[in-house]
């Protein structure tokens, strides 16, 4: 009678285990990998972010006197045109502020706040009255820095001041559209010899 060999079956446990150690290897690689790609994503948008602030604290400045100079026949019934000064003015002020290094202690994100109500109802009859609170609280900023920074500016901040006062909450902005422009340039005016003398 011939003998029937048998061979043992090798046990399949160590293959299975294998098979796990590298698909834990796997998943880990792609887990790492993953990560840091999104740390390197958010450091590669920190540095954006702030590269823009940085470029935007420059051209603010600039970007707000180029708007007022360029069309003074934009104030409508829409109000964006003021919308528009009023936000530009408060990113101007700010990085006025970032330049010279003094704290206007001013809630520029009011000024933002009132700029975006006109808009938001251009049918109000409150424009005027958020124009003045928004161009009082630019004034009082600007002076702020002017009295830290540039002595000989004096008599411009306190015309921007009297300019801001001048604007009167009781009546329709589209009714003293000149008050409300003479105000804008005052701004620019002091902004600029500010960047000029910095």
């Amino acid at each position: 009678m011939a003998e029937i060999k048998i061979e043992k079956k090798k046990p399949i446990w160590p293959w299975v285990l294998v098979g796990i150690i590298i698909l834990a290897f796997i998943l880990y690689f792609f887990l790492i990998k993953d990560k840091m790609n999104s740390q390197a994503v958010t450091q590669n948008t920190d540095s954006t972010a702030m590269g823009m602030d940085n470029r935007t604290d420059e051209d603010a400045v600039a970007t707000y006197i180029n708007f007022v100079n360029a069309d003074t026949s934009k104030m409508s019934l829409s109000h964006e045109y003021s919308h528009e000064a009023l936000t530009k003015l408060a990113n101007a002020t700010e990085a006025m502020s970032n330049k010279t290094g003094v704290d206007v202690k001013a809630n520029l994100d009011e000024v933002r706040q009132l700029s975006q109500n006109i808009t938001d109802n251009p049918n109000a009859t409150t424009h005027a009255d958020d124009i003045k609170k928004a161009s009082i609280i630019i004034a009082t900023a600007l002076g702020n820095i002017q009295k830290a920074k540039f002595a000989d500016l004096s008599d411009d901040s306190t015309k921007l001041m009297n300019d801001a006062n001048a604007v009167d909450e009781n009546d329709l902005t589209l009714d003293q559209k000149s008050t409300v422009q003479t105000f804008y340039d005052a701004a620019a005016d002091l902004l600029q010899k500010m960047n000029s003398n910095y």
